[in-house]
């Protein structure tokens, strides 16, 4: 029997209700070389009968509950593929997501991975990525990315749009274990070190959100651990080989940002001592009128009266910033 040409890994925990409608999706492509390997990570309700159901079809492989970013991890040592892609149980594709990918890389033979815009459902309301994220694709269906390191981090790309070459995931070292989350936001940043992506135009994948509290969760839960790993994200990339002058000063002002959004947490917490520190680090990384400003303008009014102006005048800097790809990289002089 023929190795497939692309293996999809699916990471499940507790999602009986869902992990047959996602499996279902992938059923249903009308691109047929694949094959399935879901990694059920330790679930304890319903999941293993809901994926007994589907026999040869899928490859089950059940391990101790190590969290999402294992179970993938797992999935991609698993794979046969020369390409893996990724679905979350609680998401679907739709038909024609392969095949729409396999064309993308038809026409960019070289590239070592493809993401896609995804719609985002939220009750009665579809939006889509690209326009929430206000990224400007050129004139085509299928683009290429020479340098994706500034999408990456303008445009937050979802895992159930990935598809990478399966050699580029083991050069760039897999999903990071020990992250709780931002894991995609970290392995794409030093994916993006290592070749040239395709990028579709047309939403994929259709991600279902029960509330708009869903969709920034994993930022709100704890605002001190939000900054603090995005700070070791960026200095990661900061010490890697490879990046030009733009992506140098583009990584240096988004780890500039956070170190002034774990400030204003620090301060809004009363954690007198830390959040000098914090706001020192995040001039000394990127020293500009502007970041200067911000400091003393919060250090001034403090965290309250801070917000209220940051929300007019400075964008919403202070927090995490959803900027125009364009005009990021025409700041930066990165080609997107």
């Amino acid at each position: 029997m023929p190795e497939p040409r692309i293996s999809v890994v699916i990471p499940t925990y507790n999602r009986a209700g869902c992990v047959g409608e996602a499996i279902d999706s992938i059923l249903a492509q009308t691109y047929t070389n694949f094959e399935i390997v879901v990694v059920d990570d330790g679930s304890t309700d319903a999941t293993q009968e809901v994926l007994a159901r589907y026999g040869d079809r899928i490859r089950c492989i059940r391990q101790e509950n190590a969290g999402v970013s294992a179970a993938r991890n797992r999935g991609i040592r698993e794979a046969r593929g020369e390409w893996v892609a990724f679905l979350d149980s609680d998401d679907e594709w739709l038909p024609e997501k392969l095949d729409r990918q396999m064309a993308c890389l038809a026409r960019h033979p070289d590239i070592i991975g493809i993401v896609s815009d995804v719609q985002i459902i939220v009750g009665e309301i579809s939006q889509r990525l690209f326009d929430i994220r206000s990224f400007r694709l050129p004139d085509a269906d299928y683009a290429r990315l020479e340098r994706p390191l500034v999408s990456v981090y303008e445009v937050n790309y979802f895992p159930s749009s990935f598809m990478f070459r399966r050699d580029s995931l083991m050069a760039a070292g897999l999903f990071d274990e020990n992250l709780s989350f931002c894991e995609d936001i970290d392995l794409c940043g030093r994916l993006a070190l290592l070749g040239a992506w395709g990028v579709v135009r047309m939403p994929l994948v259709r991600l279902m959100r029960k509330s708009s509290e869903n969709l920034s969760a994993q930022h709100v839960a704890d605002a001190l651990k939000t900054p603090r790993t995005l700070i070791s994200i960026y200095s990661g990339l900061l010490g890697q080989c490879g990046l030009s002058g733009g992506e140098t000063a583009y990584l240096k002002r988004k780890l500039s940002e956070q170190y002034f959004a774990l400030g204003y947490e620090q301060m809004r917490r009363n954690d007198h001592c830390p959040y000098l520190g914090s706001l020192s680090s995040s001039i000394r990384t990127n020293p500009s009128l502007k970041t200067a400003a911000k400091a003393a303008a919060l250090l001034l009014f403090r965290a309250r009266l801070y917000r209220r102006l940051a929300d007019g005048l400075f964008r919403k800097e202070a927090g995490f910033r959803r900027s125009a790809i364009s005009r990021t990289a025409e700041n930066t002089g990165v080609s997107p």
